[in-house]
């Protein structure tokens, strides 16, 4: 295991609605390295992106707040900078795509003026060289003609070519660290390969750390290295793709991969048509989480432990360690499968 590129411990961030904090992250711990890449999964409102945003502290506040943890990059935590510091690390040191690209770029500026408003804001650099520096990101991102395209808007994009020049937007500056919040989400099968293509070729040549916000397995199963599962805004499990995959130890991991088809007709003989397994019910409101076990009304492995299952809406589960580089939040963690 090599030197953590980021270390996030404990984070907690809130929100205050209708005079009630809401806890949106609640102690949050994960590393990403050098020329790695983690997968944050969960289904939509577990607190993905919320975390994203905390580590660049690019939440409102308020009604954000983040309360508590650390989040260690080159010797600082980042939460105890000044904004003028975090300012010189956003776009620079770290970098972030966002979900949706047609949102996230200025529709009235073209996107070489956005391109080169990036470079020189981190770079010392004249006009015609951050526009020359512009025009070899869009040859990196591959995208065709790019000494003219470089002067087209927006909307005059595909969706996959709009990724594309967020992505070199995000590389501007030779980040350590990308942040790359669900960024084929919108994007067609076709599209979507060539994107995860791309960055895993931008992240050899560049080695650095992705941290990869998604809630497609099937992607995390092809480009990532490591995965931490969240739920109702906690870490669930955490370990290494293969082992989380082969061998998940907690039931909403376990429910998640159940629900992939290309698992599912694995195990049915012949490849026959089978109704896909799904995890019942929904995820609970932030704002009125039961007791004890945030995931116990949903789990189909609590059902049958009997009385045993009493302890799951009662006492609060801890993350703990299950096994070397595996931590799992449940009291009675699912046997793992022997290799």
């Amino acid at each position: 295991m090599g030197q953590p590129l980021i270390e996030v411990r404990n984070l907690l961030t809130s929100f205050t609605s209708g005079g009630k904090r809401i806890v949106a992250v609640d102690g949050a711990s994960f590393d990403v390295e050098s020329g790695q890449t983690l997968a944050l999964v969960g289904e939509s409102g577990c607190g993905k992106s919320v975390s994203a945003l905390s580590i660049l502290r690019l939440l409102p506040s308020p009604p954000a707040q983040i309360e508590g943890g650390q989040v260690l990059f080159e010797d600082q935590n980042l939460l105890t900078l000044s904004e003028a510091d975090m300012r010189s690390i956003r776009g620079d040191k770290i970098a972030m795509i966002f979900q949706e690209p047609m949102t996230s770029l200025n529709p009235v500026f073209s996107i070489g003026y956005q391109l080169v408003e990036a470079i020189r804001l981190h770079r010392k650099m004249s006009f015609g060289d951050a526009r020359k520096r512009a025009i070899e990101l869009l040859e990196l991102v591959q995208i065709p003609a790019p000494g003219s395209r470089i002067d087209d808007y927006p909307h005059q994009l595909s969706g996959g070519m709009r990724q594309r020049v967020m992505i070199a937007m995000a590389l501007s500056c030779d980040p350590r660290l990308l942040i790359a919040d669900e960024p084929t989400t919108a994007l067609d099968v076709t599209v979507q390969a060539q994107i995860l293509d791309l960055l895993r070729d931008l992240q050899n040549r560049l080695h650095m750390g992705i941290l990869f916000i998604t809630h497609d397995l099937g992607i995390v199963a092809e480009f990532a290295q490591k995965i931490a599962v969240m739920y109702a805004g906690q870490i669930v499990e955490t370990g290494t793709v293969a082992a989380v995959f082969a061998s998940p130890r907690h039931p909403y991991t376990d429910g998640l991969l159940q629900s992939v088809p290309a698992r599912v007709l694995a195990k049915t003989p012949g490849n026959l048509p089978k109704r896909l397994p799904t995890i019942e019910g929904v995820v609970p409101s932030l704002a009125s989480l039961p007791e004890g076990c945030r995931f116990q009304d949903r789990c189909q492995h609590r059902r049958h432990l009997g009385d045993q299952g009493i302890r799951c809406a009662v006492d609060v589960p801890q993350l703990e360690t299950v096994q070397s580089g595996r931590t799992v939040r449940c009291h009675f963690p699912i046997e793992a499968v022997s290799s």
